[in-house]
């Protein structure tokens, strides 16, 4: 499991599109966490103020996915990430389908449906 995906999808007023003009530029959440203030600035989108919630949300928002991490774990809960080849091409495609996805059993990648819980616009889609 990569705590830097659960990070990422719980840093607080940073948006899944900006999640994915992150990913675009820095390629893993891990790189996103370890760039400099400079380095997030340079991604289309990206102001002072948005790279200066990344930078100081690093230690409290590690702790709670570091919490999210260790339930996943106990609960046998896995986590499927925008780039996981399983994670569907269908879904992917849409503009504001999340980064990370939480899941129970198996996916197969020819699944024919899945059951979501959640009451997102994402989810009722």
């Amino acid at each position: 499991m990569d705590i830097y995906w659960i990070w990422l999808s719980e840093l607080q007023k940073i948006g899944v599109i900006t999640a994915k003009k992150l990913l675009h530029k820095f390629k893993t959440p891990k790189n996103i966490f370890n760039a400099t203030n400079e380095e997030l600035m340079n991604v289309e989108g990206i102001g002072e103020k948005t790279a200066e919630i990344i930078l100081n949300s690093k230690c409290d928002i590690m702790s709670r996915s570091n919490l999210i991490m260790k339930k996943c774990e106990k609960n046998n809960i896995r986590l499927l990430t925008i780039n996981d080849f399983l994670y569907p091409l269908e879904v992917k495609n849409i503009k504001d389908s999340p980064i990370l996805l939480y899941y129970l059993g198996t996916i197969n990648k020819d699944c024919m449906g899945v059951g979501i819980v959640g009451c997102t616009r994402y989810g009722k889609k």
